[in-house]
């Protein structure tokens, strides 16, 4: 039993995937928009870092090369508080001090 009409095959158009758009942008546009808010974000970093007191980022890059703990480094600056010292950075150079501020809050 066979149809008198002939039969029609209707397929979708194939879609190149080299041309994939999500909302009509092309992945090269957000490849850029991830490079921009990256450059942003360092830029920030950047200037915020620079507003903070030198002696503060010395303070902080010395107990870095230590290897102090964040509770030694926060023992640090409670000694540094309590002896009246504005910065912490004059006990972290004198090894005297720093022995002090280690063993005095244990």
């Amino acid at each position: 039993m066979q149809s008198d009409a002939p039969t029609t095959l209707i397929t979708p158009p194939a879609i190149d995937s080299s041309t994939e758009q999500l909302f009509g942008i092309t992945p090269t546009i957000y490849i850029g928009i991830g490079v921009l808010c990256v450059c942003l974000y360092l830029a920030f970093v950047y200037r915020n870092r620079r507003r903070l007191d030198p002696r503060e980022l010395a303070f902080r890059t010395i107990c870095h090369r230590m290897g102090f703990s964040r509770s030694q480094i926060l023992q640090i600056r409670r000694h540094a508080i309590s002896m009246g010292i504005a910065s912490p950075v004059g006990i972290v150079l004198n090894p005297q001090l720093v022995e002090e501020a280690l063993q005095g809050s244990v």
